[in-house]
C-alpha cells in the first residue's frame, strides 16, 4: 500500500522513455520495485544487463505471444 511517502510494496513498469537515472533514483529512494525497458540508446546499461546470468533466474510465470507486432516473452522471477 502506498502511504504517500513511500512506494514500498509497489511495482512500477515503464517503457524505454523513462529508463533514465533520475527516474530510477526517484523510485529507489521511495522503495519501489521496477521493471524498465532498455534499448540501444543506453549502451552501457544494455551491455551490463546482457552480461548478467539470466538463465540462472528461475521462472515463476512465463507468457509468450505476439504483442505490438513483435515476438515477446515475459517472465517474472520469484521475489526474495
Amino acid at each position: 500500500m502506498v502511504d504517500g511517502k513511500t512506494l514500498r510494496g509497489t511495482v512500477i513498469t515503464v517503457d524505454a522513455q523513462h529508463c533514465q537515472r533520475d527516474h530510477v533514483t526517484y523510485l529507489a529512494e521511495r522503495g519501489a520495485d521496477w521493471m524498465l525497458t532498455v534499448k540501444g540508446n543506453q549502451p552501457t546499461l544494455l551491455q551490463h544487463l546482457a552480461g548478467l546470468p539470466w538463465r540462472a533466474v528461475p521462472d515463476v510465470t512465463r507468457e509468450a505471444g505476439r504483442g505490438h507486432g513483435r515476438r515477446q516473452i515475459r517472465t517474472t522471477p520469484p521475489r526474495p
